[in-house]
């Protein structure tokens, strides 16, 4: 990759000799111009102190330009600046080098914040003040002459004013491209917290506060999403409703806080027995769903049983679960809904077979025939809070 800093900064601009030299021609600026600078070369030289001072005193007059170079130190380098420039111009090379002195004249500039208006006024004052010198110091006779150099010192400001121009416009449009790509990398930065944002929020609105399973949103989300996956691939999907009994009696026994440890208890226990791609929810109160993609309503009920198996019991009050499994059977309706009416209703037969023998019990149903009791696994292992 290049960057700015592996090339000049004509080769950054595309001044080449053949620009240059178009350039040149532009402002009529020939040899002949040349020649008329180079041979005040001497004058010029003998009284650059003078011209420097003489510019400065007229400069700092200006408050803006005051203002801009600020302190003597400062004043002192640009003074040793202005005399190496004012020398170049009637160096007699307009080369190469002398076209990337004079851009970075520009840079220097720009970088102190001298506007192109002050910087034109300062061109002018320049140019008044050198031909003042050389009017003064013309030997008697030389009028001609001294118009061919006055009109070969307007070509040669113009020609570096065009160049600082350049200057100036290439390092805003630099800063320009810059401040673009950072506001673009900000609107990205910003895009990516609003969608992170947006992704939290999601994640909110469909997780129980009290478990951290996902809720009713959610589950009603990826039952719709699973249910159609299943129906496209033709594969299995199957539910497990849970339903935690007598729920109501250990808030009215033991209190909220009480009732909240059996809610979490069983989250926990649903979180340790599922599947990596099984849905465990909340769907409110006492009532947990399971959705088990890829599982028949038999390897649905194994899950569950597995789950019976961890509800060990570790102490009073002892609390028991009814759990309905059913499948969804696209065939029959191409209605997730009527699984969850299946399973609903075989966690209600749980229910009545734990209302004759108190257990942990897990009944299968079908989608077709919700009423119909294929299984029923009883296990005599409670649920307890400690």
């Amino acid at each position: 990759m290049v960057v700015p800093t592996d090339r000049s900064l004509a080769e950054q601009m595309h001044l080449t000799d053949l620009e240059v030299g178009l350039r040149k021609r532009l402002f009529e600026f020939s040899d002949d111009d040349v020649a008329a600078l180079a041979s005040v070369r001497n004058t010029i030289a003998v009284n650059v102190n003078a011209i420097v001072d003489e510019f400065y005193r007229r400069q700092t007059r200006i408050p803006e330009i005051a203002l801009v170079i600020g302190d003597s130190d400062t004043l002192g380098r640009l003074k040793g600046y202005m005399r190496r420039y004012v020398l170049e111009m009637f160096s007699g090379q307009i080369d190469a080098d002398y076209v990337a002195l004079r851009l970075r004249v520009g840079k220097v500039h720009h970088r102190l914040g001298v506007t192109p208006k002050l910087f034109l006024a300062a061109l002018w004052m320049l140019s008044d003040v050198v031909m003042g010198t050389l009017e003064r110091n013309a030997a008697s006779g030389a009028g001609d002459r001294l118009v061919s150099v006055k009109a070969a010192i307007r070509k040669i400001l113009l020609f570096d004013a065009g160049l600082v121009f350049d200057t100036y416009i290439h390092a805003m449009a630099a800063e320009a491209t810059m401040a673009k790509e950072q506001a673009e990398r900000y609107a990205a930065t910003l895009e990516d917290v609003v969608v992170q944002r947006t992704q939290q929020i999601q994640r909110l609105s469909e997780t129980d506060t009290v478990t951290g399973l996902t809720n009713r949103a959610g589950f009603n989300k990826h039952l719709r999403t699973l249910a159609a996956l299943a129906e496209r691939t033709g594969s299995p999907l199957s539910m497990a409703y849970i339903d935690i009994d007598d729920f109501k009696a250990v808030n009215d026994r033991l209190g909220h806080a009480a009732g909240d440890a059996v809610l979490q208890w069983i989250a926990q226990a649903l979180n340790d027995t599922k599947r990596q791609t099984d849905v465990a929810c909340r769907l409110g109160g006492d009532e947990f769903a399971m959705l088990l993609p890829g599982a028949t309503a038999a390897e649905g009920a194994d899950v569950m049983n597995r789950l019976v198996a961890m509800l060990d019991d570790v102490g009073e009050p002892r609390v028991y679960v009814s759990i309905g499994v059913a499948q969804f059977d696209p065939a029959a309706s191409g209605d997730p809904e009527a699984m969850v009416r299946a399973t609903d209703a075989a966690m209600y037969r749980a229910k009545w077979a734990q209302s004759v023998k108190p257990a942990n019990t897990v009944v299968i149903a079908e989608v077709a025939s919700p009423d119909d009791t294929l299984a029923i696994t009883p296990a005599a292992r409670p649920v307890a809070v400690a």
